[in-house]
């Protein structure tokens, strides 16, 4: 049987580890739609990833509750 830290860590992981490749997949279909609809929309788009990364890890920081 899981104790309750080791099921804690492991829900945490997942549940992370879910959340950032969601985060991943959103940005680069955006990036490929904005390309695809306009180049310089496009560009504006990669020039904002750092941005919106570090804005999904608040966010992930948030929903799991360590923050």
């Amino acid at each position: 049987m899981i104790n309750s830290g080791s099921k804690t860590l492991y829900t945490f992981t997942k549940v992370s580890i879910v959340f950032a490749f969601v985060a991943i997949v959103n940005v680069f279909v955006g990036i490929i739609g904005a390309l695809i609809f306009e180049w310089r929309t496009g560009l504006t788009s990669m020039f904002m990833v750092p941005l919106i990364l570090l804005s999904q890890v608040i966010q992930m920081s948030f929903v799991s509750g360590f923050a």
